[in-house]
């Protein structure tokens, strides 16, 4: 039973709108946003994800879901999610871009090792959730 009904069809308009005056705003500013550059890198990031990040998502998904045992599966599958989206923000930092030489306080922090830590935290997190998974199978279910 739908307790929203045309909750749907509300936001399917209420986002077509948003992009919409997104676009008109490109447009309007077209000095300063220069669409065709825009239009370039839409498309290119599309072509991009069709044919270099869906397939490998598809291929690391195939390969986890044959070599990971079923119960350390979710926490390797979360584990992984986590790493990609993590590694794809950190990237432009950790490659030094922007970084200005006349301006120390432009990338101030050891960025690389930011990375470090975080994917050690995630992948920590990871192996406390495979474990208490695996206890928590393991237990037998009371009986009355």
């Amino acid at each position: 039973m739908n307790r929203f009904p045309g909750a749907f069809w509300t936001a399917v308009v209420a986002g077509w709108a948003i992009m919409a005056f997104g676009v008109w705003g490109l447009f309007m500013d077209a000095n300063q946003t220069n669409p065709t550059s825009w239009v370039k890198w839409f498309l290119g990031g599309a072509i991009v994800h069709d044919l270099v990040v869906v397939p490998v998502v598809l291929l690391v998904g195939t390969v986890v879901a044959r070599a990971v045992p079923l119960r350390w599966r979710a926490p390797v599958q979360g584990a992984l999610i986590s790493s990609a989206l993590v590694v794809a923000t950190f990237a432009i930092f950790v490659s030094g871009a922007g970084d200005i030489s006349e301006n120390p306080s432009a990338l101030p922090n050891s960025y690389a090792l930011g990375l470090v830590v975080l994917l050690g935290f995630i992948w920590a997190c990871a192996l406390v959730w495979a474990i208490a998974r695996r206890d928590a199978s393991t237990q037998a279910p009371e009986s009355n």
